[in-house]
């Protein structure tokens, strides 16, 4: 019985530490390495390692905030846009394969799509326009 307890607080030991590294991991700087705009939204497209990610941001203005720009590296946390999946009641709805899915409609005018290489959507808590939020 001692055995099997001491197993048990290993792995949630083990479990607590790999979780605090992938978040550390998670708010890794990004290259910004273009920025583009549809209608209300800016696109930042940020790439971390081989990986390419396309970030929607809606237009504010931000005073006294630092402004995002091509060529520079940021400390972001990403949310992707399939896990933002309406709810009925409380339930999440996503399609059978959310990959199906290669667009999403932001407003009357706008439908923002992924791209090759870059599967999903994602959203930024630090960013407002293109602007870092203190």
């Amino acid at each position: 019985m001692k055995n099997f307890i001491f197993l048990i607080s290993l792995t949630l030991i083990t479990s607590c530490n790999t979780q605090h590294i992938d978040q550390k991991k998670d708010n890794a700087k990004y290259e910004v390495y273009k920025i583009d705009s549809i209608n209300s939204y800016y696109l930042v497209y940020a790439k971390k390692g081989d990986s390419l990610f396309k970030i929607v941001s809606k237009k504010e203005n931000a005073i006294n905030q630092q402004k995002i720009s091509v060529n520079k590296s940021y400390n972001f946390t990403l949310h992707s846009m399939s896990s933002q999946a309406p709810t009925i009641n409380g339930i999440k709805l996503k399609p059978v394969n959310y990959m199906d899915v290669n667009c999403f409609r932001f407003d009357e005018e706008t439908n923002i799509c992924k791209e090759e290489k870059m599967y999903d959507l994602y959203f930024v808590d630090n960013l407002q326009g293109l602007h870092l939020k203190k």
